[in-house]
């Protein structure tokens, strides 16, 4: 009886083993950061039509254009799941070209215009596609060479249309549509002395990349 009187108190004195802690839940692994797409840059070509209005010449004239913008993004409405509008400031840079359309065939003349304008932009992201307009001023230098030569500096008002088609979280391909009206404008004098308009308005129709960062 003793015995198991002793045992039992030994038992009874025993501590319970301690119960493992429940293993820390597994942290997810740290999300990869968005870009912040507030700033776009883009670069195009494409073909430019010159508008002149003197019914005389063989007008429009088909050149081609390069350009480029600078785009920053300051200011985002509405939820990023759904349409919302983006409003930003943008530097663009246009250069036009037009050669061999002289209505004096014997000889070649060269017009080119070489702008600057800013501008304010807007646009509505609609998943991969984003549709924009932009409106500002700027100024831009023409030169002609051929049959004479002629140059003038040009304050101008330009606006555009255009559609982003995204392939990817940053990089995509730009279509755009602009106009440049010229504020101020000057008749070439040929060698002849026959007046011409070769300062005039130009529509270029571009198709380029952008990128997003």
């Amino acid at each position: 009886m003793l015995a198991v009187a002793a045992v039992c108190l030994l038992l009874a004195q025993a501590e319970p083993a301690p119960v493992p802690p429940p293993p820390e839940p597994a942290l997810p692994p740290p999300a990869a950061a968005e870009p912040d797409d507030t700033v776009t840059v883009s670069a195009f070509a494409g073909g430019s039509f010159h508008l002149a209005t003197d019914g005389a010449q063989p007008w429009p004239s088909n050149g081609f254009s390069i350009g480029g913008t600078f785009e920053y993004r300051y200011w985002d409405r509405g939820p990023p799941e759904r349409s919302r509008l983006l409003l930003g400031a943008s530097f663009g840079f246009f250069h036009d070209r037009f050669a061999d359309y002289l209505v004096d065939t014997t000889r070649d003349g060269v017009l080119t215009k070489t702008g600057f304008v800013l501008a304010q932009t807007a646009a509505v992201p609609l998943s991969i596609v984003t549709p924009w307009a932009s409106a500002g001023g700027g100024f831009a230098i023409a030169y002609f060479s051929g049959m004479g030569q002629s140059s003038v500096m040009q304050p101008v008002l330009a606006g555009e249309l255009g559609l982003d088609i995204a392939l990817g979280s940053q990089v995509g391909i730009r279509l755009r549509l602009n106009l440049t009206h010229a504020l101020a404008r000057r008749e070439h004098v040929t060698d002849s002395g026959t007046r011409v308009d070769l300062f005039g308005d130009l529509f270029d129709s571009d198709v380029g990349v952008f990128y997003r960062f």
